[in-house]
């Protein structure tokens, strides 16, 4: 029962995430999954109704709520480059769930060493700790004994299927989660 391990009662998640106000024709995690019924969700359907926003939008309230630090999971490197990466959040932005979630201290983010944190534009302020961390697949071994996340409980692993696959590509996603959750129960590991 996953999100009965969270130190946070579930129920507060997604009465956080409801605060939101999420528009009825995109996806919402808490509707169309039963997230405290397993560790791993495969969330599948046409392109465009929001899954990638609002998985990343729940990574963001976790880390509200308990200091989750989403992580963010593509095939290749160059998929998680700023150039590919710049407008993961511009929904995120556009209709200031941030400043929402944040209760206005932030209002933006910045994108620094595939760390995202958050942002206020006005008065220049950063988050220390970064709320989601972007990684790939590709970079495995470089990750093995360098990367730690010891709050990283949200996986995200965006467009996992591929046209191409290479070889071992699953054993080497295994082996990202294991780096990112290291001997954890409390994760989940999202696969859109």
């Amino acid at each position: 029962d996953y999100l009965n391990m969270l130190p946070i009662p579930a129920s507060l998640i997604k009465k956080e995430f409801d605060k939101l106000c999420i528009p009825e024709n995109v996806v919402n995690p808490f509707l169309t999954h039963k997230l405290e019924c397993g560790k791993w969700v495969v969330d599948m359907s046409e392109r465009s109704i929001g899954k990638t926003t609002n998985w990343l939008l729940l990574g963001m309230v976790m880390n509200k709520l308990y200091g989750t630090t989403a992580c963010y999971i593509r095939q290749r490197t160059d998929m998680i480059m700023p150039k590919h990466s710049a407008s993961l959040f511009k929904t995120i932005v556009e209709f200031d769930y941030i400043s929402k979630i944040t209760d206005g201290k932030y209002n933006f983010y910045k994108y620094k060493s595939r760390q995202w944190f958050y942002w206020n534009t006005e008065t220049d302020e950063m988050a220390i700790e970064p709320f989601m961390y972007s990684l790939s697949i590709e970079d495995n071994a470089l990750n093995k004994s360098s990367f730690n996340a010891p709050r990283g409980d949200l996986c995200i692993y965006d467009e996992f299927i591929s046209r191409y696959n290479y070889q071992n590509e699953f054993v080497d996603f295994c082996d990202t989660l294991k780096t990112i959750i290291r001997e954890r129960d409390s994760a989940l590991i999202v696969l859109l």
